[in-house]
């Protein structure tokens, strides 16, 4: 007997089961598919899918969540919180694992009714510091000269290549960002473990700390090994409790009640920094958002009766400004046809924010880098690199700046005049665009561009952001704007389509890289330059432990 309108739901289930998640590492934001094998592991969206499936089963009385060390972004770690904190409402518990931490993951911890440590463990709860890598000395040595024009006071992506130390404007921008995140650290730390601010200060000014010293400190609420859980949910929460593998769980299908078919929405997934042509992936530089692809998916999704609303999630710094614009006329020509509804993920700056503006509503959680708008162009000059291995060229022209973007030498002052009105009308453009999309006055807009990096809080307070929020609620905004009825179902297609992977965690395997990753965002910016003229990307890797 089944009174229940799906497959696996019955009267005669199990009771008292708890998902068994375990976070560590990268939490992707598109779902992967992997030929032959490959680690299993679920994006963002199927974490909260799930996690918000499970509050409403009857059968899922809790969660043991284990985290171990996360490569994601502050962003990411909010939306988390936000599922946990949903899923608790009901009542129901989660429990948490650490064996060891950084402010990171206890953040994420935080959110939860009990934090268990491993007996051995241990707490990198300190605080937060922010590092930025110059390379200029690098080049020096090589012989090599950036010879780069910006457009905005704190549009500092070039200060990399061509200072030794942070201006004043970019240490303005660094310590505003620093300030901001390390306060809603704080505010969400002491709200969850019962403490003020200032007791959260100074347990971070004390940090880190061993097991005992946590335990101590308050920080956590016992120390135990993971195979003591489920002895202790009994103890503390409901009898006999049943692990269930969140994987499996997450992967259940249900019967339709109906046989009607469900509106759908279309989730667009725009990751990496921004090229032209396809989207792929970067051994050094990651993933990368190809223009074509992107606009296709858009595309696609405007064109399909089907779709009835888009959430573009972008999780960006950005990259090409011809790619970047390729991208928003796609948008331009879908606005007016269907809600197109911004979701912002860890970062939409520079190119990523020029293609985010023109969304009817923009979503972004407190900590997401938002912003920088503003224009970096120009080359890198080799002559002394040349030089000093003995290497030469001669060019025979016709034209007078037939060799403008030519590596052998710098910019005449001529030819930096020219460079310097050429992307003053790129960046008047940008502003003008953003403006647009966000009902602002040019002057408005300009007091807040200038290639300045803010957070999803500030930028909310600036006019960038209409509210703060995951990809949760930016699809229930697009199902309100479509006008489907809240408790109607809805069917979630993803764009681009899932290509198959051949990623067997090589990345992972090379640990190494991540000690190098500074020095290849900076030949990022390099290769861009070798087919771009003109860039909107953030000004520097931001990067907060």
């Amino acid at each position: 007997m089944n009174s229940s309108k799906d497959t696996y739901r019955s009267w005669f289930q199990p009771k008292n089961n708890f998902l068994e998640l375990r976070l560590s590492g990268e939490i992707p934001e598109e779902p992967k598919k992997f030929l032959f094998f490959g680690p299993e592991k679920s994006n963002l969206m199927e974490l909260i899918t799930t996690i918000d499936r499970a509050r409403e089963d009857r059968t899922i009385k809790g969660i043991f969540l284990r985290i171990d060390p996360l490569n994601a972004g502050w962003a990411k770690v909010q939306e988390l919180r936000e599922a946990i904190f949903s899923f608790r409402e009901t009542g129901k518990k989660v429990l948490c694992y650490m064996e060891i931490g950084s402010d990171r993951e206890y953040y994420l911890a935080s959110s939860c009714d009990k934090i268990i440590l491993a007996p051995s463990g241990y707490l990198e709860v300190n605080g937060l510091a922010s590092e930025v890598t110059f390379i200029k000395g690098t080049l020096d040595k090589l012989g090599i000269e950036a010879e780069l024009e910006h457009i905005g006071d704190y549009k500092t992506a070039s200060d990399l290549l061509t200072r030794d130390e942070m201006s004043d404007a970019h240490r303005e921008v660094a310590n505003s960002i620093v300030d901001d995140l390390f306060s809603q650290l704080i505010r969400g730390i002491a709200k969850t473990r019962g403490l003020t601010e200032d007791e959260v200060r100074v347990l971070m000014d004390n940090g880190p700390y061993t097991a005992s010293e946590a335990l101590k400190a308050g920080l956590v609420d016992t120390l135990a090994f993971y195979d003591q859980l489920e002895e202790m949910a009994e103890k503390m929460l409901v009898e006999k409790p049943r692990k269930k593998e969140f994987q499996d769980y997450s992967e259940k299908k249900y019967y339709r009640y109906s046989w009607a078919i469900p509106p759908k929405i279309a989730v667009i997934f725009a990751e990496g920094s921004i090229f032209s042509g396809e989207s792929g992936n970067n051994f050094l530089f990651g993933k990368i958002m190809g223009s074509e692809t992107i606009a296709s998916a858009i595309k696609k999704a405007r064109e399909d009766r089907s779709v009835k609303a888009i959430v573009f999630r972008i999780d960006s710094p950005g990259g090409s400004g011809i790619a970047s614009d390729e991208i928003w006329r796609e948008i331009q020509r879908t606005k007016g046809k269907k809600p197109f509804v911004v979701s912002m993920s860890d970062v939409a700056g520079s190119g990523g924010y020029f293609i985010a503006c023109p969304g009817d509503t923009i979503f972004a959680m407190p900590a997401t880098y938002t912003g920088s708008i503003g224009v970096i162009t120009g080359k890198f000059n080799l002559s002394g690199l040349y030089n000093k291995i003995g290497f030469s060229k001669e060019i025979i022209k016709r034209g007078e700046h037939s060799d403008f973007y030519n590596l052998s030498r710098g910019f005449s002052e001529e030819e930096r005049k020219i460079v310097k009105r050429q992307i003053k009308e790129f960046y008047d453009d940008f502003v003008k665009k953003v403006s647009e999309g966000r009902e602002m006055s040019f002057d408005s807009v300009h007091q807040v561009a200038q290639g300045r990096v803010w957070t999803g809080y500030q930028a909310k307070e600036n006019g960038l952001v209409d509210e703060f929020g995951g990809l949760k609620l930016a699809i229930a905004c697009a199902k309100n704007m479509a006008g489907i009825e809240p408790e109607k179902e809805i069917e979630i297609v993803t764009l681009p389509e899932t290509r198959w992977s051949f990623d067997f965690g090589i990345m992972d395997l090379l640990s190494f890289s991540e000690k190098f990753d500074p020095l290849f965002k900076e030949m990022e910016k390099v290769k861009l330059l070798e087919d771009e003229r003109i860039l909107f990307l953030v000004p520097y890797q931001i990067e907060i432990e």
